[in-house]
């Protein structure tokens, strides 16, 4: 966990501040996923569903956290940081997050996952800039993911 913080500090990340901002990005083009701190009552399965759609998913979470909670069901501690495997896209002229998850995710109704996963990023989600990189959750993300345009 100091490697992935000492890594996102590196990088110039926002940290979360009073529960507003709960996610924060990874350096995109290097990293196939982003960075989340736990908030109080976050638990595994809660998180799966947020991100992937289906609590049953909760094992992707799993992957990168050096301690490995027991139960799913069970809050995490607050401020643990959880790797969220994405790809990367690049908003392009006329997108909208409802368009970039029907090309990314197969169902424009999933653009809530992008929403999520980009708090900070986007303040009012019916507005993304084109050139914006925006992180989109993805259960199984190849290890060299690429920054996408869509």
């Amino acid at each position: 966990m100091k490697l992935i913080t000492s890594l996102a500090l590196a990088s110039g990340l926002l940290l979360a501040v009073g529960g507003l901002a709960r996610a924060r990005r990874s350096a995109p083009d290097a990293n196939p996923y982003f960075v989340y701190i736990v908030q109080e009552g976050d638990t595994l399965s809660d998180l799966a569903k947020k991100f992937f759609g289906d609590g049953e998913k909760w094992p992707v979470l799993l992957d990168a956290m050096p301690a490995k909670p027991q139960d799913p069901h069970k809050a995490l501690p607050v401020g643990a940081v959880i790797q969220v495997p994405c790809i990367w896209v690049t908003v392009q002229k006329g997108d909208s997050l409802a368009k970039i998850a029907a090309r990314v995710l197969g169902d424009a109704g999933r653009y809530g996952r992008i929403i999520a996963a980009n708090k900070k990023a986007l303040p009012d989600p019916n507005k993304v800039a084109v050139g914006q990189k925006l992180a989109v959750p993805k259960e199984a993300v190849p290890k060299e993911a690429p920054v996408v345009g869509v």
